[in-house]
């Protein structure tokens, strides 16, 4: 019915049921519909103001992961949440760190309850850098070692980015750091440098362990 003054962050599309279709936002937060997008609105939970970005399960896409806000109305994003129902319900992650920014979170494909998610800021411990959970977002543990420390690489800003972290093999996330045009990928022990993106916005990983790298520089 029209389309008004808004910003879509990010689209999800259910691998098992094309018609169930989700999307991130700001100000409206958590869209669901279950009319392969034809409305939006009416089936799903009002549970965020700010949905900044969402993936499935490679496996079972009814499990979704997103990065959004405590539903206070602000522009930040801080928060991991998680549906095990194809976003009819939703529940909150514990805290990652004090005053980052949390743009994107992943599953391990070889374990649903365990998460990756990056945080903005100078690389440290309680800082910035990546974080795991292995107990579905419950509590999250520092995963840095390997990144530049002191450095700030993820995005703080919630606009005009896509993810920055994906898992293409369990046990192995890879992460974007947006800001400082790198590529990481996750040895067992520690992150290594992998590639250059100088305009690298986006990382997906596909159910069949392919990495997908969109970079505004071609």
């Amino acid at each position: 019915d029209g389309i008004e003054l808004t910003v879509i962050h990010n689209l999800l599309q259910d691998a098992a049921d094309p018609g169930r279709v989700h999307i991130g936002m700001a100000d409206n937060g958590y869209l669901l519909s279950l009319e392969g997008g034809a409305r939006f609105g009416d089936d799903g939970p009002e549970v965020t103001s700010t949905m900044r970005t969402l993936q499935a399960h490679p496996t079972d896409p009814k499990r979704i992961v997103g990065a959004g806000n405590q539903g206070n109305g602000q522009w930040v994003s801080d928060r991991v949440w998680r549906s095990d129902d194809g976003g009819e319900s939703w529940r909150k992650s514990g805290e990652i760190a004090p005053g980052v920014t949390v743009n994107s979170a992943c599953f391990d494909p070889g374990d649903p309850k365990t998460l990756y998610a990056t945080a903005s800021g100078e690389v440290g411990p309680g800082k910035g850098g990546v974080y795991v959970s292995k107990d579905d977002g419950s509590t999250w543990n520092w995963l840095g070692t390997g990144l530049p420390a002191g450095r700030a690489i993820f995005h703080r800003e919630l606009w005009q980015i896509g993810r920055e972290i994906a898992c293409p093999v369990p046990g192995r996330p890879v992460a974007l750091g947006i800001d400082a045009g790198e590529v990481w990928g996750w040895d067992g022990t520690a992150w290594v440098p992998r590639t250059k993106a100088d305009g690298g916005n986006d990382l997906f990983a596909d159910p069949w362990g392919r990495l997908y790298l969109a970079d505004g520089s071609g």
